[in-house]
């Protein structure tokens, strides 16, 4: 595509993704599924008959997340982010994504991205890669490709940490070189997005109805929250958001919501942000029945009842 607009423009353009598709994520058992907003059987929705057609229907009901499971004929979708543990993820069969045959294991697939998955491969990375955060694939998606980005590639990689487990994200220009490897623990997971230029009014609009539109599917799937659920505040979205949080288990609002409770006017943070317990090693931290517990400390500190004390 060529562009005739006067450079003086060019230079206030974003770069996005714009074509949303799949893109693969990880091989879980579906019983981790069980309990997702739209839990289809065959029958049940027309034409809603394999993957290809579950995970379209996902798309077009705007869930982020859908998989299919074929031994029962049963179709999920859900918006939750992450949309399952980290350690829900299985081993897959091979660098392509494929799950291991006779496992009964199912693909999951975020179906509202710009990326398409490449394959698995070894852990280094680039040069010119830029660590994001710990955060999960679909928001680990969304930071590479937010307004601004000119990041051609993502690699998250589920890594372990101690006993524990946690995901990192990290973005850059350029693709993995590492070897092919089988989709697993400690190996990362190579994306691409088709970079193209439009105006940065457009893509700032766009990037607030995605925010409005991702509230309102919340809104839709869960009037408020499934059981172990807690509807938590939003900030700086429409006043009629919110997201569902096990605060038992979250790792960045554990024991509860960091911006209020949902429903009523009390704002206050009741949470814990995990990650950043003083003196804990970078992603080992957990949140365990609504309590943050570490696992390393760094130099200088010793771990004493699950936090780092100094020395």
């Amino acid at each position: 595509m060529s562009y005739t607009k006067p450079l003086s423009i060019l230079c206030l353009a974003s770069l996005v993704g714009m074509v949303k598709g799949m893109a693969f994520i990880g091989c879980v058992d579906p019983y981790r599924l069980r309990n997702y907003p739209v839990v289809l059987s065959e029958g049940q929705v027309d034409n809603v008959v394999d993957q290809s057609s579950c995970l379209s229907y996902c798309q077009a009901q705007e869930y982020r997340t859908g998989a299919w499971d074929s031994s029962t004929s049963t179709c999920y979708c859900t918006s939750e982010n992450p949309p399952f543990s980290p350690y829900y993820y299985e081993t897959a069969a091979d660098s392509s994504g494929n799950c291991v045959v006779g496992s009964g294991h199912v693909q999951v697939y975020d179906v509202q991205t710009s990326f398409q998955f490449l394959g698995c491969r070894g852990t280094d990375v680039p040069d010119d890669a830029v660590f994001i955060d710990y955060i999960g694939f679909e928001e680990c998606f969304d930071r590479c490709s937010a307004s601004g980005s000119t990041y051609r590639y993502a690699y998250p990689e589920l890594f372990t940490a101690g006993s524990g487990r946690n995901t990192e994200c990290q973005c850059g220009p350029s693709p993995l070189t590492a070897d092919s490897v089988t989709c697993n623990l400690n190996t990362r997971y190579l994306y691409y997005q088709d970079i193209t230029v439009e105006p940065s009014g457009l893509s700032d609009r766009r990037r607030a109805l995605n925010r409005l539109s991702a509230a309102r599917r919340l809104a839709r799937d869960q009037p408020f929250c499934p059981v172990g659920n807690t509807p938590c505040r939003i900030p700086g979205l429409h006043g009629d958001s919110y997201e569902c949080v096990d605060v038992a288990s979250e790792l960045e609002s554990c024991g509860g919501c960091m911006n209020g409770i949902y429903g009523s006017d009390n704002t206050t943070s009741t949470g814990v942000d995990c990650s950043t317990l003083p003196g804990a090693a970078f992603g080992a931290t957990t949140c365990y029945r609504g309590s943050c517990q570490a696992w390393a400390c760094e130099e200088g500190y010793v771990l004493e009842d699950d936090q780092c004390v100094q020395v």
